[in-house]
């Protein structure tokens, strides 16, 4: 299946990093979602409830960032990829996270794949 659902670069203020001072203050993520599912039905059928919302993903992935400080992104990364699983019942979900805490480099990142 080709089929996806994806949000690219949702910008989100997040309080994260390995020591205590770089958590003091949000930091701005890129965050990327991806959710293999079938559209072929949707696309023809043009009804909302057919489909995962990426309005309502973004809130989520919004929600689930802030929620709490954490320590790696690699952390934040599967939380927020088990947990959209979880609200909206989909087998796998991909999520990569970019921050921009190397100079020398646009930004780092990781990717996390989450299954059911």
């Amino acid at each position: 299946m080709n089929d996806r659902i994806f949000i690219e670069d949702l910008k989100v203020r997040v309080r994260i990093g390995v020591n205590p001072a770089e958590r003091r203050k949000p930091q701005t993520v890129l965050i990327c979602v991806e959710i293999p599912r079938s559209l072929q039905k949707v696309s023809r059928t043009d009804r909302i409830e057919e489909t995962v919302s990426y309005w309502d993903v973004s809130k989520a992935v919004d929600r689930i960032a802030r929620a709490r400080p954490r320590r790696l992104i690699e952390r934040l990364a599967g939380e927020i990829g088990r947990e959209l699983i979880k609200i909206f019942h989909v087998k796998r979900v991909k999520v990569l996270v970019k921050k921009f805490i190397v100079k020398e480099a646009r930004y780092v990142g990781v990717q996390v794949t989450s299954a059911s």
